[in-house]
């Protein structure tokens, strides 16, 4: 009752470590909680203030050091902001080629959808692959050859070129799998032949919406993909929103126990998408870069692209923890979001907004 009376008082609410009622681990309420402008919380920063329903009660969180020693504990989750960023190796060099920068490979749309194809390969020029080539249906060629004369392409029509998978993946270093596939016959055939027929090994893998959403209806072909991701020293990374990561799970009763076990069950890092999106891999991230505004369609399309292309980048440039250069590309996907919403507001914020202010990122943090 009294929680009930704060939050409709028209006064500033300031609430100290944490908003009453929240849970510190799982941000869920307890039944209600304090919906705080200013949350000012003491010597490390809790889970439960960024993940679950938290970010709607927090407000603005700030730490404020009391002298607890944090350097003594370990943390559940690390986050990584600007000086991380610029501190971290990311590969360039003065004598480089195309081929120095890492080859993409963006297995993406369908006979009628082409923007996340389209968002998801611009993404990974933007954000280091020194050559993308698109593999996608036959009804997006013109789009493609208009809109992306950079990238290289192949085009299929009524079922896939399981040859031409095959050759083509031999070449990548990075595939993207999945944006704008639909669920159809020709989608299921192409993620068959990838794990079942393609050479992955050394691959850096991602896949995303309905690759994941076909690995989850057939339980054999994720299977093999573990056998592969296990055996064959592939860097996998799924990137699934809470629905298709309770498909994954076959509807578990605990999803976050079972995110959290993802990556020491199936060697996979696991990006959870949400308002504060978690990376469970060699170590646990939380990032708190990017704004409500880029809860739009097309953001994940653009969130794929960025580890296409900035993820083989990252290896170049030493970083040998795949699940932290998985982490640094998913806060510089927030990044961009946040210049894109100084421009326009959250409520007209497109995915394409945050695909054009990539530049701009770079611009400001290497």
């Amino acid at each position: 009752a009294l929680i009930n009376r704060i939050n409709k008082s028209s006064l500033t609410v300031i609430s100290a470590d944490i908003p009453s009622g929240l849970d510190a681990d799982t941000g869920d309420l307890r039944p209600v909680a304090v919906s705080a402008d200013v949350t000012i919380t003491f010597g490390g920063l809790k889970t439960g203030l960024f993940y679950g329903k938290a970010p709607d009660y927090t407000g603005t969180v700030r730490l404020c050091d009391v002298g607890i020693r944090m350097q003594d504990l370990k943390p559940s989750f690390y986050s990584l902001d600007e000086e991380d960023f610029k501190e971290n190796g990311f590969f360039k060099s003065h004598t480089a080629h195309k081929g120095t920068y890492g080859k993409t490979l963006v297995v993406a749309g369908s006979e009628s959808i082409f923007g996340a194809a389209f968002l998801c390969a611009k993404a990974s020029f933007y954000s280091g692959a020194g050559l993308v080539k698109v593999y996608t249906h036959e009804n997006n060629r013109h789009s493609f050859e208009n809109m992306l004369p950079e990238a290289m392409f192949g085009f299929y029509d009524k079922s896939p070129d399981a040859d031409f998978l095959v050759s083509e993946t031999a070449k990548a270093d990075t595939l993207v799998v999945g944006p704008g596939f639909s669920s159809g016959e020709a989608a299921k055939e192409i993620v068959k032949i990838i794990v079942r027929r393609c050479d992955l090994k050394g691959k850096i893998l991602v896949f995303d919406a309905d690759a994941l959403n076909i690995l989850a209806e057939d339980k054999s072909l994720f299977e093999d993909l573990v056998k592969a991701v296990k055996e064959s020293g592939v860097s996998c990374v799924f990137t699934p929103h809470r629905a298709e990561l309770m498909r994954l799970s076959g509807n578990v009763p605990d999803i976050n126990a079972y995110a959290a076990s993802f990556y020491e069950n199936y060697g996979i890092v696991l990006v959870e998408k949400a308002a504060k999106t978690r990376i469970f891999g060699e170590e646990r991230y939380i990032n708190l870069s990017g704004n409500e505004g880029m809860a739009t369609a097309g953001s994940g399309d653009v969130l794929s692209g960025i580890l296409g292309g900035m993820l083989y980048r990252l290896k170049a440039g030493g970083e040998g923890n795949f699940a932290k250069n998985v982490a640094f590309s998913v806060f510089f996907h927030g990044y961009a979001g946040n210049l894109a919403k100084l421009d326009k507001d959250s409520v007209t914020m497109t995915a394409t907004d945050m695909l054009n202010k990539i530049p701009k990122a770079w611009e400001r943090l290497i």
